[in-house]
């Protein structure tokens, strides 16, 4: 894992340092303090390109776990909702959307014909 976090701070290659931030801050591995927060300041600044990357590896669940940890809200949630459709990704699509009836429900008004 070592050799991830080394690469993860060396590379200046966009898709790779956010593949490995994904990857290294996702892991079941134990982590250094300092390696999460190195990731997740990262992917807290990339959130969007790090959420459509999830969704074209069909990683709905992954998804699920940013959101718990606090990395987006509502507004990033319906974007990311409106992105796994264009996408055509409609599994995560309906995890999503089950994930905002969970949290945040539907106001009367998204629900009429």
């Amino acid at each position: 894992m070592q050799k991830q976090y080394e690469k993860f701070l060396e590379t200046k290659q966009d898709n790779l340092k956010l593949s490995l931030a994904l990857q290294g801050y996702l892991t079941e591995e134990a982590l250094s303090f300092a390696e999460r927060e190195a990731y997740r300041a990262y992917l807290k600044k990339r959130i969007r390109p790090a959420v459509s990357a999830l969704l074209e590896q069909g990683e709905a669940e992954k998804i699920v776990i940013l959101e718990k940890e606090g990395f987006f809200g509502r507004k990033e949630l319906d974007e990311f909702l409106k992105m796994a459709q264009e996408k055509g990704q409609y599994a995560a699509w309906i995890r999503l959307l089950k994930m905002k009836q969970e949290k945040y429900g539907f106001p009367q008004e998204e629900l009429s014909l």
